[in-house]
């Protein structure tokens, strides 16, 4: 079974923003930390998706 687990200090969301290339306009993205549980004895770091105008996911799992 598969776990997401975002953890306290991890709640804020990081904007990254790419710089217009070929005469496309630049874009910019909302990430987020968390941890995936695949079973091992230790989680794996990831980067979750969020939609602009959406509030981050709460920690937690």
């Amino acid at each position: 079974m598969l776990q997401i687990e975002v953890f306290p200090e991890n709640v804020a969301l990081i904007t990254r923003t790419l710089p217009p290339k070929d005469g496309k306009p630049g874009r910019s993205f909302n990430e987020q930390i968390a941890y995936a549980h695949l079973g091992g004895k230790f989680p794996v770091e990831m980067k979750l998706s969020v939609q602009d105008g959406q509030l981050p996911y709460a920690a937690g799992t």
